[in-house]
């Protein structure tokens, strides 16, 4: 969605993008939907 509309921005971007939403997905699956701060 974001990629479209701005083409010159950094493939790494989206990347880093992607690696942040799988880790939390991954946190998600492992702690339930409530994840309390003081885990990191």
């Amino acid at each position: 969605l974001y990629k479209t509309k701005v083409t010159d921005s950094p493939d790494i971007f989206f990347k880093l993008l992607q690696e942040q939403k799988q880790w939390l997905e991954k946190i998600k699956v492992q702690y339930g939907d409530y994840v309390a701060p003081t885990l990191f």
